[in-house]
């Protein structure tokens, strides 16, 4: 299921940033979601260690999973749906 999802967000990571913005601002857009998601992929962890550090209860390591996943789920229905492009004939 964790390869299901991964592989899932990775296709999406590919494949919106042409459907969401304007052939000009394609490599602008890719670089921005690929650095938020990298800079989220390495400092994620980091804060999961420190809440079970701190807590001593291992399974306090996924609660900043829990609401990194319930912040993306809350913010995705606010992406802009493009205009629809006509294609030249």
């Amino acid at each position: 299921m964790l390869g299901f999802a991964g592989a899932a967000t990775l296709t999406l990571m590919l494949a919106l940033p042409p459907l969401l913005s304007a052939p000009d601002d394609v490599h602008r857009l890719t670089a921005a979601m690929f650095t938020i998601s990298y800079s989220c992929a390495v400092i994620l962890p980091v804060v999961s260690g420190l809440a079970w550090d701190a807590s001593g209860v291992p399974s306090a390591a996924f609660v900043p999973i829990a609401l990194c996943g319930a912040v993306m789920l809350a913010l995705a229905p606010t992406i802009p749906q493009p205009a629809s492009q006509s294609q030249p004939s």
